[in-house]
């Protein structure tokens, strides 16, 4: 897995962005001061499966984009111990 100086790493030979620059990269153009959120909701979390739902909300609480993310609980690697 390689790292570019953006954050992006390559996955199976195609570019990501971590979950983690893409929220600083919203973050920097989408301040709290100025009315913006990211909501989180488990949605399921059990022994074989993790579901969050993700909201993005502006000012004056107005949802503009949401999204669901699903990851199977594996018995190795991350997925093991970090699935959600």
């Amino acid at each position: 897995m390689n790292k570019e100086d953006d954050g992006a790493v390559y996955l199976r030979g195609k570019k990501y962005m971590p979950v983690a620059v893409r929220v600083r990269a919203f973050r920097d153009g989408h301040p709290i001061d100025d009315g913006w959120c990211i909501q989180t909701d488990i949605i399921k979390c059990d022994d074989s499966e993790v579901i969050i739902k993700a909201k993005i909300v502006g000012p004056g609480g107005r949802v503009v984009a949401e999204g669901l993310a699903e990851e199977k609980r594996s018995a190795r690697g991350v997925k093991s111990t970090s699935a959600l």
